[in-house]
């Protein structure tokens, strides 16, 4: 799992995800820090990226807040989507091509969203003294 946080002037900041598509490209995808409506999702990223200030997580955890799941076509903004023992976040790079990709290894990969459960908020962190030490929360107080 390869978590980033970008622009780090901005209060709670943007966060991403380094991924691979489908055809081996690699890329970033990038999440706001509001939801989106229900159309828009994280962006994928090929390319330069835009942003001056990046920082590394390598150990970073991704922490689904339970009493937010809710079923396909119901979410909007950049849920975390679950299936199985996989988890996922969806990038797109235009209004057309969306792909799935996963969490912990950061490719693209096919999803049946009949057999999805979704996160609407979730938290980014790590294990500091045995308590989880948060990074990055989706959708950041105060802006859902």
């Amino acid at each position: 799992m390869h978590f980033i946080k970008l622009d780090i002037s901005i209060e709670g900041g943007s966060f991403g995800i380094f991924v691979e598509d489908g055809h081996g490209n690699q890329g970033i995808v990038t999440v706001p820090a509001t939801p989106a409506p229900q159309d828009q999702i994280a962006w994928h990223q090929q390319g330069g990226i835009s942003h001056r200030t990046l920082i590394h997580f390598p150990t970073a955890l991704l922490r689904p807040a339970l009493s937010s799941a809710a079923v396909p076509g119901s979410a909007a903004g950049v849920p975390l989507v679950c299936v199985g023992n996989k988890a996922f976040v969806a990038g797109q790079q235009d209004r057309h091509h969306r792909e799935y990709f996963n969490i912990d290894t950061g490719k693209a990969e096919k999803v049946a969203l009949d057999d999805a459960v979704l996160f609407t908020e979730w938290a980014v962190g790590h294990v500091v003294d045995g308590k989880f030490e948060e990074i990055y929360r989706y959708p950041l107080p105060g802006t859902s």
